[in-house]
């Protein structure tokens, strides 16, 4: 396997998954990772303010975050969503939060915040 260059490589690992299948994993620049396990959807639920976001996001539109960023969202809102995204796809909750399963974000634009429901999904095997 060559690792000097940028290349993904899909294959089964030889450790048996829970009902004895391969489990699929991903070779990424010479290291083997895990698929994840979840999968955070997106939505914006509100934005603030006039209700006009500046990078002309809309109430509804949604994002889909697993293994690639997700295309089309402006980068200031990727920038304060993806901490939170990280935690939720690795399995992680919120203290603060009575059901980490489904959290709200915003967007850092201080005149017209866009918030975001952020939404964990097991994914299928």
């Amino acid at each position: 396997m060559c690792n000097r260059g940028r290349f993904i490589h899909l294959l089964l690992n030889k450790e048996a998954g829970v009902s004895g299948n391969p489990v699929p994993s991903i070779i990424f620049w010479g290291r083997c990772l895990k698929m994840y396990k979840y999968k955070v959807i997106a939505t914006i639920v509100e934005i603030r303010g006039d209700g006009k976001c500046s990078y002309g996001h809309k109430v509804g539109d949604s994002f889909e975050f697993g293994q690639f960023t997700p295309g089309g969202l402006c980068q200031f809102a990727y920038d304060s969503l993806r901490s939170a995204v990280a935690a939720l796809l690795y399995g992680g909750y919120f203290p603060w939060a009575a059901d980490s399963e489904v959290t709200t974000w915003a967007c850092p634009d201080p005149d017209r915040p866009v918030i975001f429901e952020l939404k964990r999904v097991a994914v299928a095997d």
